[in-house]
């Protein structure tokens, strides 16, 4: 979860950490985070889920004025202008007022229609509730990279928070490692200085909402001594927990709420590169746990390594 921003200037820079050129995406938060933001009646967005319902924010704020009035942006191709402004003010220092007269060369705008953007009530394929903007397009067309940041920072203003999201709501994670590589240096889970470094992965990628439950999760993964590496497609935002004494794979999720997938060791590369929905279709996995509140998780996970 990306927070503590009141906006951005170029939604570019993020993007291009975790979307490829070209490819859709769509901004949101999860209705749960959502529900945690206290502007919910000032920008009128419901407190009540339903899914497939789409609401324009009330322009309450800069941001959503912009959604519904339009904005200013730069003319293209750019053009700049000279203009006259007339400057009045009394000094701090010498408590004399000042004026004078003083050119600016600055870029002609024009005014952009408004977007006129809501925000979309959707439901992923496991059912989790996300608050999410219109299918947006990753690239360099002009129109697209304001359009991208102005939906950004509508977010941050109503929420204060948003993810980069897949168009099937499946988070997009920095996508440093690959099968080819260890993400940890040469060794298993259980050595202390691989699991320091796995603690750092976390605290680099995650929200401290779900660094905590993984870390979690992963300390009792580690008690079977795991490599761990990560997937960078298919079933996004999962890290491969592999017991090759066991000849078994568990398919870690980053975020709570979510599930552990188990694979048989032969093929498990290609069968965590295909997306969630064609593992459930195909039943590719040999058992899905689901993550819980309370130990029932861990209980499930132990008595399955156990008996494997």
């Amino acid at each position: 979860m990306r927070q503590g921003k009141t906006r951005i200037l170029k939604s570019e820079t993020i993007l291009s950490e975790l979307v490829t050129f070209g490819e859709s995406f769509r901004i949101g938060v999860s209705f749960e985070q959502a529900t945690k933001s206290p502007n919910l009646n000032k920008f009128g967005v419901s407190s009540n889920f339903e899914d497939g319902r789409m609401q324009i924010p009330t322009a309450a704020g800069p941001k959503t004025r912009t959604n519904t009035k339009g904005m200013y942006v730069r003319k293209q191709p750019e053009e700049k202008e000279d203009i006259l402004r007339h400057i009045k003010y009394r000094s701090k220092k010498t408590g004399r007022d000042v004026e004078f007269d003083r050119t600016y060369h600055i870029y002609k705008k024009e005014l952009v229609d408004s977007l006129r953007l809501g925000f979309h009530f959707m439901t992923d394929g496991e059912g989790t509730e996300f608050i999410v903007s219109d299918l947006l397009t990753f690239d360099d067309d002009f129109k697209n990279s304001k359009k991208n940041t102005h939906v950004i920072n509508m977010f941050l203003e109503v929420f204060g928070a948003y993810e980069v999201l897949r168009p099937n709501l499946e988070y997009f994670i920095r996508a440093e490692e690959t099968f080819d590589y260890d993400m940890l240096p040469s060794g298993i889970l259980s050595d202390q200085r691989n699991f320091d470094r796995f603690v750092e992965y976390a605290e680099k990628h995650l929200s401290e909402s779900d660094r905590k439950p993984l870390i979690d999760r992963a300390n009792v993964l580690r008690e079977f001594n795991p490599v761990v590496r990560k997937s960078t497609s298919g079933l996004n935002g999962y890290l491969a927990f592999h017991f090759p004494d066991k000849k078994i794979v568990a398919a870690e999720s980053m975020k709570k709420n979510q599930a552990t997938y188990f694979f048989d060791e032969e093929n498990y590369e290609d069968n965590l590169m295909k997306d969630k929905q064609e593992v459930l279709r195909d039943k590719l996995m040999i058992k899905r746990l689901y993550h819980t509140q309370n130990d029932e998780w861990e209980k499930k996970v132990r008595r399955f390594l156990n008996d494997h």
